[in-house]
């Protein structure tokens, strides 16, 4: 099986420079605190986030071809790519996968999150562990950034208990 990407769409693939972003929504920091001005005025219920690229041009492109063109050998490009981080960053983590709306999964056939992550687990090592569920909802991808956040309460759950330190792949 070949590589799907060309070498030139290959080199646009520039992953973040995450020392100099917040840790929770990964912009650019001004200063040289932990978290943006606008992530230091909420309460998040998780620690960290990992964005790996910066949501424009190549990788905006791939996802689209990835998530809406059935491109699903992508997934194995993009695996690569969280792989290295999470080796880095957290090398003991159990990956849990963000469930996808379940109107989306029928209308596209699969789910990209977890096709990723079965990817992660089969040939980078990850564990996986499936311990949410999603109840239906409004699609996220038309609404901004506050909407997001009021949109998906209530609607992901926690099937059992948690264990250790988790990585949520969405």
């Amino acid at each position: 099986e070949g590589e799907p990407l060309c070498l030139a769409c290959r080199a646009g693939l520039i992953p973040l420079d995450s020392p100099r972003r917040c840790a929770v929504c990964s912009l650019p920091l001004s200063s040289e605190k932990r978290l943006c001005t606008r992530c230091r005025r909420r309460e998040y219920e998780f620690q960290c986030n990992l964005s790996l690229f910066e949501y424009l041009g190549d990788i905006r492109e791939l996802l689209y071809q990835y998530k809406f063109r059935n491109r699903l050998r992508l997934a194995r490009i993009l695996a690569g790519f969280y792989a290295q981080a999470l080796r880095a960053g957290f090398p003991e983590a159990v990956l849990i996968p963000a469930p996808a709306n379940p109107q989306a999964v029928r209308r596209r056939g699969w789910d990209p999150v977890e096709r990723l992550c079965r990817v992660l687990r089969r040939e980078h090592g990850f564990p996986v562990r499936r311990a949410l569920e999603r109840r239906a909802g409004p699609a996220q991808k038309l609404l901004g950034y506050e909407e997001r956040r009021l949109n998906l309460r209530g609607t992901i759950a926690l099937r059992g208990g948690t264990p250790g330190e988790l990585v949520l792949i969405d």
